[in-house]
């Protein structure tokens, strides 16, 4: 038998109750076992978040954790809950910049853990809510919050959808489809304009064939980068800012160079954003530079 799209949803959803049934020996068969499921196009739910639409809501909120649980899904890439209700205080290695994210989601392939480094968009929400825990707390986030997260199955919601649904409508913003999930997307998204996805992935915790389907986008920097791209050995003495003249070896290194030189030129820890059609141009030094104030940060 097979779904269409329109039957997409329920269908997945059925096979992965009944075998989740199965697993707890709740039944004897699946009876989803012999439908094909054709996935959907995951376009069609899929946002780019931007930074200055995520640093408005954060400023508008007061509570700590919560901007700290939005900048780490936004410019940590964690997933929420899972990975940040997880994290707790040794993870966070300061002297070495880095951060060791367990991960309940991939520990089962022999993945528990991996390591981001801290990036400079990320670490005053981190260090305001590293500050207000007490002594002895293992964990970053409260007790309570772990608690309210955690189902007799697992990891589950417990209402932060719709706690930051309303706060994103209290900034004045529209809310976005998978409100956590294209946090992560985005964070992934921008990231790819700066480092080779074998990197990516392995600080996001995703394979490449995964991140191209369902989080990768091109971003407009890199829109903006191929609107000045000529084909390698085409000579002009007008290639436009950024390319290099004077023969087919000129030609053939600007558009590499333009792609390269910012991923060369930055260090490991930084995380770069992309410029969004709705953001006026703003430069990665002037971003950067918000990080270590944690009052409230406007971009022009």
């Amino acid at each position: 038998m097979d779904c269409g799209p329109q039957q997409f949803r329920s269908g997945l959803s059925a096979r992965t109750i009944f075998n989740d049934a199965l697993k707890q020996r709740q039944v004897q068969v699946n009876p989803f076992t012999g439908y094909r499921v054709r996935a959907g196009n995951p376009q069609e739910r899929r946002y780019y978040v931007p930074i200055r639409t995520v640093l408005k809501i954060i400023e508008s909120w007061p509570n700590a954790y919560w901007r700290l649980l939005v900048a780490l899904g936004r410019f940590g890439g964690l997933r929420v809950p899972s990975e940040a209700l997880s994290l707790r205080r040794s993870d966070v290695l300061w002297d070495q910049n880095r951060r060791v994210i367990p991960s309940p989601k991939t520990q089962d392939v022999g993945k528990p853990y991996r390591v981001i480094p801290i990036f400079p968009l990320l670490r005053p929400y981190l260090e305001d809510a590293w500050n207000l825990a007490r002594e002895g707390e293992e964990f970053i986030f409260p007790e309570n919050w772990r608690r309210r997260a955690m189902g007799a199955n697992g990891w589950k919601n417990c209402n932060f959808r719709t706690t930051f649904e309303k706060a994103i409508r209290r900034a004045g913003v529209e809310p976005w489809p998978r409100l956590w999930h294209n946090l992560r997307a985005s964070c992934e998204s921008d990231l790819a304009t700066s480092f080779p996805l074998a990197t990516v992935t392995k600080w996001l915790g995703n394979t490449k064939a995964i991140a191209m389907r369902h989080y990768v986008d091109p971003t407009d920097h890199m829109y903006e980068l191929g609107a000045q791209w000529l084909p390698p050995g085409l000579e002009s003495k007008n290639n436009g800012p950024g390319f290099q003249t004077g023969g087919s070896e000129g030609g053939a290194k600007s558009g590499a160079l333009m792609a390269q030189n910012p991923a060369q030129q930055q260090e490991a820890a930084s995380c770069k954003p992309r410029h969004d059609e709705t953001q006026v141009k703003t430069s990665y030094a002037f971003i950067t530079s918000l990080a270590p104030s944690c009052g409230l940060v406007q971009i022009p």
